[in-house]
């Protein structure tokens, strides 16, 4: 395998970013303004070079695998977020807690045992306890299109009975 210069591997993740065109991509690996059609030719040039071109799909390689594992850690975390318990069942759990009558410490570990992973803000006011959760329309919709359905179109028919069919395969296996 032929070693490319430190510019010509600039030029290849420019490319691989694809945030502009090639020849802005020629430019700039040159740290130089972009010259118009000179730019444009030489980036094609070297895009027509073996060596450049595996290094530029090298490099998509790379940011797809880290698009798709931050795709994976995000949905993660917001399904997390979506399973746990809502703010109104939290209100119940600490009203509980607090008309068991125990000691400070007991209460206040027991309250660290609580899942907040759906909780956006705990708040003392004067009229008691505040505690907001997530909306779990949006968190549902944000998960959605992390996951590759189109939620600005309705769902047809035969996609909601995909769904349920899924559904019932995960929670028919859960039981």
């Amino acid at each position: 395998m032929k070693k490319i210069n430190k510019r010509d591997e600039r030029f290849a993740r420019l490319v691989a970013e694809a945030t502009t065109a090639p020849g802005f991509c020629y430019a700039t690996s040159r740290e130089r303004e972009y010259k118009g059609f000179n730019d444009d030719y030489q980036a094609e040039k070297l895009l027509e070079d073996s060596e450049i071109a595996k290094a530029v799909n090298t490099y998509r390689g790379h940011i797809l695998s880290r698009d798709v594992l931050s795709r994976q850690e995000a949905l993660v975390k917001l399904t997390a977020i979506f399973r746990a318990p809502t703010a109104a069942e939290i209100f119940r759990q600490i009203d509980r807690l607090s008309n068991m009558r125990v000691d400070a410490q007991v209460m206040q570990s027991r309250m660290q045992d609580l899942d907040m992973t759906g909780i956006k803000r705990v708040k003392r006011t004067k009229h008691g306890l505040e505690i907001v959760g997530y909306d779990l329309d949006t968190l549902a919709a944000r998960i959605m299109q992390l996951a590759g359905v189109d939620v600005s179109k309705p769902i047809s028919e035969e996609g909601k009975r995909t769904a349920r069919r899924l559904l019932n395969d995960i929670f028919g296996s859960m039981n």
